[in-house]
């Protein structure tokens, strides 16, 4: 995160405090926020995305699942794992149903 944190310093054109206090930003580190993503998705060149009024911010419109897609799945998982299944039997399982699932 430290790294992610003066990396978007340095591009934007600010300094981090040093020891010092010089510089222009200070960086400073908390827990995620409720809501808060842990990660974001970088898009290059993906489908679904839309333009909005700022030109560096882009919308992406995800797949949507239905209430009985993730019911069954999630049933399917559980009634998977209570029979021992093979736990790469579950990660093939979960690659087909989410794209990203890595």
């Amino acid at each position: 995160m430290y790294c992610q944190g003066l990396a978007a310093t340095h591009l934007s054109g600010y300094k981090p405090l040093d020891e010092k206090c010089l510089g222009d930003i200070a960086i400073q580190f908390t827990d995620l926020c409720l809501g808060e993503k842990l990660y974001e998705k970088l898009l290059i060149n993906a489908e679904n995305v839309e333009q909005t009024g700022h030109e560096r911010i882009l919308k992406f419109y995800e797949r949507y699942f239905e209430y009985y897609e993730i019911n069954n799945t999630i049933k399917k998982l559980g009634v998977d794992y209570q029979q021992n299944t093979n736990i790469e039997n579950l990660k093939k399982y979960l690659k087909g149903f989410l794209e990203d699932y890595t």
